[in-house]
């Protein structure tokens, strides 16, 4: 109860701004957070307008932290916002180059089961749809983004 209590605080407004604060320190893990957590609108229009901004603005750079320093977390995310399955992250949506980020990450040596189950749902699909394509231009775009940004 008392551990509970004593983080309970970890988790209000500022909770952001302290991720942010990580991120600018360094922290990879934290500007992947950043960049995949859009915040809840609050208060008024004009207040969520410049908070979606400001989210928006830092979750690209930090995402290139990431990407130009070799981590693949940075390639995730950009592949993530690219591909918006379900959500407006701080990118426009492309089809093609979503996917291939995501495989960049995955080729990368980012190895967990979320990113191993979404590379293996990608392709399968493609293979099921006979989708040859797709599945060449991801492979494709993904090997460039290898060769360019991993370490």
């Amino acid at each position: 109860y008392a551990e509970c209590q004593s983080t309970k605080g970890m988790f209000d407004k500022t909770q952001r701004e302290r991720l942010a604060q990580l991120a600018e320190e360094g922290n990879v893990q934290a500007r992947y957070m950043y960049a995949m957590w859009v915040p809840i609108p609050t208060g008024s229009a004009e207040d969520q307008l410049i908070e979606y901004m400001t989210y928006q603005s830092l979750a690209m750079d930090f995402t290139w932290q990431n990407i130009i320093e070799g981590e693949p977390l940075g390639l995730l995310a950009y592949g993530r916002s690219l591909e918006q399955a379900g959500h407006v992250y701080f990118t426009p949506p492309h089809m093609r180059y979503g996917p291939a980020f995501i495989m960049a990450a995955y080729k990368c040596g980012l190895d967990n089961t979320i990113v191993n189950r979404k590379v293996g749902n990608m392709s399968g699909f493609w293979k099921t749809r006979k989708m040859t394509q797709m599945t060449s231009t991801v492979d494709t775009l993904s090997d460039i983004l290898v060769k360019t940004y991993c370490n």
